[in-house]
């Protein structure tokens, strides 16, 4: 979860309302038949469907962010992931190393999404 870094979209997902209203249609649904494995049936259904959601907005809005333009000039993109590398309480120099990050920007350039 990032918020107001270059190139990030933000998705919202109100999933407790959506959870509500999905439960209770559902429940109006089955209302007659309203036994403790068709609550749970129900339950497992509408749990299914939430997940689906949230990751149909998730990829929707990387799938958003991937279209968007460095705002950094060409010849500072390589050096801004360099110093991100070392930047401070992020560990990311010690998980990743000088040359995985090399190959990282390479293909990033590769990709033009640097």
């Amino acid at each position: 979860m990032v918020k107001n870094w270059p190139r990030t979209v933000e998705v919202q997902i109100n999933s407790l309302m959506d959870y509500i209203s999905s439960f209770t249609e559902k429940n109006e649904e089955s209302f007659d038949q309203n036994t403790f494995q068709k609550t749970i049936d129900a339950e497992l259904s509408i749990i299914r469907k939430g997940i689906d959601e949230i990751a149909r907005s998730i990829i929707e809005g990387l799938e958003k962010a991937l279209l968007l333009k460095s705002p950094y000039p060409v010849e500072l993109q390589e050096i801004i992931y360099q110093a991100l590398r070392h930047s401070p309480a992020g560990g990311f120099d010690k998980m990743l190393s000088e040359s995985e990050l090399d190959e990282i920007i390479h293909r990033l350039r590769e990709n033009g999404t640097l």
